[in-house]
């Protein structure tokens, strides 16, 4: 089958201006896809993109006219069941203005999500695609029955929901098959980042945010306060680092928010090494950090910590490699398709603090090692990572699950991000 273009909505409850992972990776990812062209020399644009999301409509700047987002108000910010935001109001949002959307494939990025795309695909049969986003776990079959999400993804399994699931590494693709999900339903489509989009925002005023000085050594960690994210051990490690190099101004900072208590409970850890005058634990505000501002922090950091129990793939490390600052992150989940020891990066045994001290010791007194590390790391980025990889790779899936073959182009429009 020949169309001019594929329409494509994307349904997420994380958006920007909402910070976090996901929120940033369907930006990234919708953008890419809606500047996707039919030939490097043939400009003319081949997807209509629809994001439909949480929060008040606003006018959003820089979007192609190609690029289309939909907002539904929520106080909460969330599709819930019985919550500020029925799903039946979203769904019924897409019903109103299908006329606008008329989307080829919907594609999910959260379980409240899957809920409304496939009412939307059972509505105007057309395929879903869902990326997992959830962190992966040792698989157990008691899960579903003492976690929502676990509990969501056997439904999903249950009733044959998705016709394809995404999974960003092969850890994921490793839970989905544990859990019962026929390999012939699971496509690998690492996460990407816009390069040179991301390397030319310019610097924000956002030292104050974190009281950080300009002669401060920052030892940065760019995620969320969650009790899986191992901030225990990377306090743990900033005490060791610390007495074992008392000569440096080293602060630890983490650039995320989270729970009041759990944010409570780090920072009694950190009083109890002797430590609070040097962890950041997020902005005093409670605030996450917009796009400007965290690339001005990557561009502070002396190096970049992903210190997580579990993760799915790390997206943050990928935003690492752009600003050129050396990783070490925790071996564990995806984290080792994306940093390859000693070539690209440093791992550490997870939850091990005395080992995450000793490879930040390593990059902080071997300048050489850093560097090489670095200029590795941003040529596996270009190769590799970059966004208009992801969505080339999401269109073939795409086309491949609509059995559209050929696409022949919208006029050529004005550049997005």
């Amino acid at each position: 089958m020949q169309k001019y273009k594929l329409d494509v909505l994307i349904i997420t409850r994380d958006y920007p201006p909402e910070g976090g992972g996901v929120a940033s990776h369907v930006y990234y990812l919708a953008h890419a896809l809606s500047e996707l062209t039919v030939t490097r020399m043939d400009l003319r644009r081949i997807c209509n993109v629809h994001v439909l999301t949480i929060g008040e409509q606003q006018k959003d700047e820089g979007a192609p006219p190609n690029f289309t987002i939909h907002r539904v108000r929520g106080e909460k910010r969330h599709f819930t069941s019985g919550g500020d935001i029925p799903l039946g109001e979203a769904t019924s949002y897409v019903l109103n203005h299908w006329s606008k959307i008329k989307a080829d494939v919907v594609h999910a990025h959260d379980f409240e999500s899957v809920y409304i795309a496939s009412m939307i695909k059972a509505a105007f049969r057309i395929p879903l695609v869902v990326t997992v986003h959830k962190a992966p776990k040792d698989w157990d079959k008691t899960l579903p029955q003492r976690d929502l999400k676990d509990c969501a993804m056997q439904a999903m399994l249950h009733f044959d929901t998705a016709d394809k699931l995404v999974a960003p590494s092969t850890a994921y693709q490793r839970r989905l098959l544990d859990q019962g999900f026929p390999n012939t339903k699971i496509e690998v489509i690492p996460h990407g980042v816009p390069i040179a989009w991301l390397a030319a925002l310019p610097e924000s005023d956002v030292l104050h945010r974190l009281n950080l000085q300009n002669d401060d050594e920052l030892i940065l960690c760019p995620t969320r306060l969650d009790p899986h994210k191992g901030l225990d051990t990377f306090i743990e490690a900033g005490a060791i680092l610390k007495d074992r190099l008392p000569h440096r101004n080293l602060i630890f900072a983490i650039a995320g928010s989270g729970p009041g208590k759990y944010k409570t409970d780090l920072l009694r850890r950190a009083e109890a090494l002797s430590m609070e005058s040097s962890i950041r634990l997020g902005a005093a505000d409670g605030r996450d950090f917009d796009h400007k501002e965290m690339a001005t922090l990557y561009r502070r950091a002396r190096v970049v910590v992903l210190p997580s129990r579990r993760e799915g793939f790390g997206q943050v490390l990928l935003e690492a490699y752009v600003f050129k600052r050396p990783v070490v992150a925790a071996n564990t989940g995806g984290i080792p398709d994306v940093v390859t020891p000693e070539e690209t990066g440093l791992l550490f045994s997870r939850d091990e603090p005395n080992d995450l001290a000793y490879q930040l010791e390593k990059l902080l007194e071997d300048e050489s090692l850093a560097e090489l590390l670095t200029q590795q790391a941003y040529k596996k980025l270009q190769r590799k990572y970059d966004a208009s990889i992801m969505a080339g790779a999401y269109l073939k899936l795409y086309k491949k699950t609509t059995g559209i073959t050929k696409l022949i182009g919208l006029p050529q429009q004005r550049q997005g991000i």
